[in-house]
């Protein structure tokens, strides 16, 4: 072997070397993951921890589940996972409501950060978040921080219910410094808070805005409002976005908010192929957008917001984006010659299994 090949093949070595550097977690319940969070903030390697079905919380702590770290490695955190003979969290067949984590109102239910200069990524995905309440920000789950943190954040097939607090982001608040920032396939219902942008309060900063680094997509977002005694300045129980960033909001469906959907407070977002009945803000683009106060969901009144075959959000959204393979209900995302806003799809067929010509 030559010197070049040598070189070649012990960086190759190296490499597959630093890949193996991870750390996996099966979790079964609250003190397992508190303890699978602690050693991932600084073990010195990335991070995966899956957490079976079920039902986590804890009884002491203001913050239910919390992870901050000094360190540059990856963290992964992923729902409905069950365990395949002596194997422990092989398959992942659960739905986001599988895996459900609690607040038990009284408690934020999820805090994931790092330290200024840190830039790890981190992920959250197929899970329900339930029930935080919260003087902080973020009741539901607090991510990133804009504090000089550059990793990329994701958030993906995520629950947000019920969460209340005190100041903003009642389901969501979410911050990167130079990262990008993913929500997809999501659902926030019935979020709370005391002063605004209950749903999610989110910002992301970049050096330029010649490129997206936030991403709002397909997400569903209903119901969410201000708590009473909330002061005027409450306006939006939706979403906000704010930063330098360039932000891309597409084919979610807003519906039923109290107060605006949607704010605007950076001059670089751009909104296409949603339902929204009411912005705060100027786009810097938009087109395909609807603005249905009554989209057609299948239940609202039982929190289905499923949408109905004759719903006018099917096959309304683009695919100017990747999307995951299934929604949230885990059905085809794509079941259509187009993808349905928000985010489930509809999987009626028009013509059932075959189509019939009149003759």
């Amino acid at each position: 072997m030559n010197r070049v090949s040598g070189l070649l093949v012990s960086t190759l070595l190296l490499a597959a070397l630093t890949r193996a550097e991870a750390a996996s977690f099966c979790v079964a319940d609250g003190a397992e993951l508190r303890q699978a969070l602690s050693t991932a903030a600084g073990n010195g390697e990335s991070d995966s921890i899956r957490l079976r079905s079920g039902s986590f919380s804890v009884t002491t702590s203001s913050v239910a589940f919390y992870y901050f770290t000094s360190e540059s490695f990856d963290l992964e955190i992923s729902g409905g996972w069950v365990s395949v003979g002596p194997q422990p969290c092989l398959a992942q067949p659960g739905r986001a409501d599988a895996t459900v984590l609690s607040g038990s109102a009284v408690r934020q239910v999820l805090s994931l950060g790092g330290a200024s200069g840190t830039s790890g990524n981190i992920s959250v995905s197929n899970l329900t978040i339930r029930d935080g309440d919260s003087a902080q920000q973020g009741a539901g789950l607090n991510l990133g921080g804009i504090a000089g943190f550059v990793g990329d954040l994701s958030v993906s097939n995520v629950v947000f219910d019920g969460n209340v607090s005190a100041t903003f982001g009642g389901g969501l608040t979410a911050g990167a410094d130079g990262g990008v920032l993913k929500l997809i396939n999501n659902l926030f219902l019935r979020n709370k808070c005391g002063s605004d942008y209950c749903a999610a309060n989110l910002t992301v900063n970049a050096a330029s805005a010649s490129s997206y680094r936030a991403f709002f997509s397909y997400n569903t977002v209903v119901a969410n409002i201000c708590t009473p005694g909330a002061p005027p300045s409450c306006d939006t129980a939706g979403v906000r976005i704010g930063g330098s960033a360039r932000s891309l909001f597409i084919g979610n469906a807003f519906a039923f908010n109290a107060g605006a959907d949607l704010k605007l407070q950076n001059l670089t977002s751009d909104v296409y192929n949603n339902n929204v009945v009411d912005i705060l803000g100027s786009p810097a683009a938009s087109g395909g957008n609807l603005s249905l106060s009554n989209p057609l969901f299948v239940d609202p009144f039982s929190a289905d917001y499923r949408l109905m075959f004759a719903s006018p959000l099917r096959n309304a959204g683009s695919a100017a984006i990747g999307l995951p393979a299934v929604d949230l209900d885990g059905a085809p995302r794509l079941n259509d010659y187009q993808y349905d806003i928000g985010a489930f799809e509809n999987q009626d067929h028009l013509f059932g299994s075959s189509f019939e010509p009149l003759l």
